[in-house]
């Protein structure tokens, strides 16, 4: 029989060995981490995280927190998105009750820590131009939580265009078929153009993807001016959803001879 300092979760929810009061604690230590990632001033922000760290040391987003606002390299940002996921870890109740808890780590305030310390770690990378451990980190989100809630797909379908890895992309459409953002529709079509160029089965994906969102194409061949700052996606099928997925893959489009061309002539067909 477990003492009662012990977490008495539903069965339904992810096994933690933590008592009630640590993950009470760690919970103020999230909020206040919190608090500071909504700041806007650095100051602010910083003495958020450390009010974070006087109540847990295994407090994730604090560790977030400092990489976003402290950090002044990318690698130390990185180091401190890894020291992160660390903290979730000791936070989850170690590598056991990691392995028990993949596939669904959204489920719980430990684990969904974890899934922001690898976020954060992915995004770094992605702007070191470490593409292959920017999608490794997307990868493992996927997999630790495939309802995924962050849309880790997206940025992991732009690392598979630039890996080259196919196959594995066209798996990540199959998992995801009822996806309402034209986000992974887009780059299928591109995967598609650069295997098969302009063939049926590629302008029929493009097709499908411009009917999910028909701005899109717009900013892919220069028809239309990216803001200086992108946007927050806010539904399927809108402006802010086609300038975020631009600005994104825009290079990888033009870069692909003949593709740019391509949209330009299937959006004409599709007038």
């Amino acid at each position: 029989m477990q003492p009662e300092t012990r977490n008495t979760k539903p069965e339904t929810d992810i096994a933690n060995p933590h008592s009630q009061e640590y993950l009470d604690t760690l919970a103020k230590a999230r909020e206040l981490a919190i608090n500071g990632l909504d700041s806007e001033e650095k100051e602010v922000a910083l003495d958020y995280a450390e009010q974070s760290f006087a109540v847990s040391k295994d407090c994730a987003e604090a560790y977030i927190l400092l990489g976003s606002r402290k950090a002044p390299t990318f690698p130390e940002a990185l180091d401190y998105s890894l020291q992160a996921q660390e903290a979730a870890l000791r936070a989850i109740g170690g590598m056991e009750y990691f392995k028990m808890a993949a596939g669904r780590f959204h489920d719980s305030p430990e684990t969904l820590s974890f899934l922001r310390g690898l976020e954060a770690e992915a995004n770094i990378r992605w702007l070191m131009k470490d593409i292959e451990g920017s999608t490794n980190a997307y990868r493992k989100m996927v997999y630790l939580n495939p309802a995924d809630q962050q849309n880790a797909k997206h940025p992991l379908s732009d690392g598979l265009i630039r890996l080259r890895e196919y196959a594995e992309l066209e798996d990540l459409m199959e998992r995801y078929p009822d996806e309402e953002l034209s986000w992974l529709d887009y780059n299928y079509a591109l995967m598609l153009f650069k295997k098969q160029g302009p063939s049926k089965k590629a302008s029929d994906a493009l097709r499908k993807a411009i009917t999910l969102n028909p701005h899109t194409p717009y900013y892919l061949v220069g028809n239309r001016r990216f803001p200086h700052l992108p946007p927050g996606v806010d539904e399927p099928g809108s402006k802010s959803d086609a300038i975020v997925y631009g600005m994104t893959q825009i290079m990888v489009w033009r870069k692909t001879v003949g593709a740019v061309r391509w949209v330009r002539h299937t959006m004409r067909q599709k007038r």
